[in-house]
């Protein structure tokens, strides 16, 4: 089961068309003059996956000191 909205949001982020049977049929559609960057969502997840690994790493090597200490 799927559906198709139609909508369209303005340059303040309000929506100002919305429908469920047909596009909206702008005419005149213009690019805005002063763009701003857009939203940025997440996070960079390089740092916490490295330091994972890290962990990992060390865990490891523990593990396998262990064992060689206790044979």
């Amino acid at each position: 089961l799927s559906r198709v909205a139609f909508l369209t949001v303005s340059a303040t982020g309000t929506l100002t068309y919305l429908s469920y049977i047909s596009a909206d049929a702008a005419t005149n559609v213009t690019a805005a003059s002063t763009t701003t960057a857009l939203a940025s969502t997440g996070f960079t997840a390089a740092p916490l996956g490295f330091a994972a690994l890290l962990l990992l790493l060390a865990g490891a090597v523990l593990v396998l000191r262990r064992r060689r200490s206790v044979a």
